[in-house]
């Protein structure tokens, strides 16, 4: 007798047990997007002369490229530089990742030391290849009166 009352207690909370799951699998799925809650963090960032904010929020992208909304900017005196893309820590499957941004009319702009075509509203645009695992993508900005402008960020080529 005792025997079986404890089987059926056991049964019993395997019932419950399940019945509380799935009450709580359906408040989940119940909520809507705009329920879930985003995180926004912003980190200074060193540059040469001036002063610099980085500002990022993560998951605002799943692909290597970004547009529109800047990830990242520096700002150094009268010069700004602003990072469209890609995130950074992205992790991507591709060999190579498209770095766009734009920077004070009339900057000079380089990624990983290569001087970058600007066009004469300040956008650019250039490809950079990767090495398997982390790879460090600087890009700088310096205007006339020598202000300069940098943001590093981290792409993680996974193949």
């Amino acid at each position: 007798m005792q025997v079986r009352l404890k089987k059926q207690g056991a049964t019993m909370l395997k019932v419950l047990l399940a019945i509380a799951l799935l009450m709580t699998l359906a408040a989940c799925s119940d909520s809507s997007p705009s329920d879930t809650p985003q995180a926004t963090s912003t980190m200074p960032s060193a540059t040469a002369s001036g002063t610099a904010t980085f500002t990022q929020t993560p998951g605002t992208s799943a692909s290597p490229t970004v547009s529109g909304t800047p990830v990242a900017t520096a700002v150094s005196g009268a010069l700004t530089l602003s990072i469209l893309g890609p995130v950074d820590e992205i992790v991507v499957d591709t060999s190579t990742v498209t770095v766009r941004g734009q920077a004070t009319a009339g900057a000079e702009v380089s990624v990983n030391g290569n001087v970058v075509n600007v066009d004469t509203n300040g956008s650019f645009t250039t490809i950079v290849t990767l090495e398997e695992g982390p790879n460090e993508i600087e890009i700088m900005a310096t205007d006339e009166a020598e202000n300069e402008a940098s943001i590093t960020i981290t792409v993680f080529y996974l193949r």
